[in-house]
């Protein structure tokens, strides 16, 4: 019984055939109350790009820091991070070089030297304009939600910002977790997300931010906010073409991991 409900649950979850239903209550407030902020940005062959990115950042109120974490690189993205943070002291930016591999793993590693009440994660391409974080944290900071994950495919996005076949891939990723999730979701892939420590430390307690599986970490936070009950509140982001270099993403390879996560939470669901 247990195994038929979830399948059907699975194939058919638009028509809501679960024999249980769950409503959860939450409170919510009017008022905005101001936390403080962390922000993780990983950084990987991305110098040029850095220097773009920290030149319009934007002044956040109760910022507790910003961790770049930078991992092993071509170019001298260490050195350009380290001198960024001398130039620019009210940023509070500490320089972490990556131990670990890819960028789950940098999101991971960095979340450890976290100390805010709200933690940000912002991609160093600039696909995603740094000042969209302000949106995100007001979103928290009024009590809506505990997650706010952006998505890349409600508004237009600018020529040569994502591939062909990138594109067809995410939406399809964005059918697949709203499957497994039971709750629909306009992107799954989209590297800008904040989301408040009392989550992180859920996510902390259960061991999942040690997943290998993952190669961006995204399907991880996901997974966990629908393990935990935690509401997803999706904020639409206008994306641009990045200013400088490549993607550091392997299209097939990484594809196939991202197969393997949703697989891996749909059947220790069931």
């Amino acid at each position: 019984g247990r195994v038929l409900n979830k399948v059907l649950e699975l194939i058919f979850f638009k028509f809501n055939l679960g024999i249980k239903s769950y409503i959860l209550f939450s409170n919510i407030t009017f008022s905005k109350t101001e936390m403080s902020k962390s922000v993780i940005v990983p950084a990987k062959n991305e110098s040029k790009n850095l220097e773009i990115l920290f030149e319009d950042f934007p002044n956040l109120d109760s910022l507790n820091e910003i961790i770049l974490i930078c991992a092993e690189s071509k170019d001298n993205t260490f050195d350009v991070s380290k001198k960024i943070s001398q130039e620019k002291p009210s940023l509070k930016i500490k320089v972490i070089e990556q131990e670990s591999k890819g960028k789950a793993g940098a999101v991971f590693e960095a979340l450890e030297h976290t100390t805010g009440e709200l933690i940000a994660i912002l991609d160093s391409d600039i696909s995603v304009e740094p000042k969209t974080l302000l949106s995100f944290f007001e979103i928290i900071e009024s009590g809506h939600g505990d997650f706010v994950n952006g998505t890349r495919l409600i508004y237009p996005i600018e020529n040569k910002s994502m591939r062909f076949l990138n594109r067809l891939g995410n939406k399809f990723f964005k059918l697949a977790v709203s499957v497994v999730i039971r709750n629909p979701l306009s992107d799954s892939l989209c590297g800008t997300k904040v989301f408040s420590r009392k989550f992180f430390n859920m996510m902390k307690k259960n061991g999942s931010w040690e997943s290998k599986s993952d190669p961006f970490g995204d399907f991880t936070i996901i997974f966990e906010a629908a393990n935990n009950n935690i509401k997803i509140l999706n904020y639409p982001v206008r994306y641009y073409a990045r200013k400088s270099g490549v993607p550091n993403i392997s299209r097939w390879i990484d594809g196939f991991k991202l197969l393997r996560v949703c697989w891996k939470y749909m059947i220790s669901d069931i």
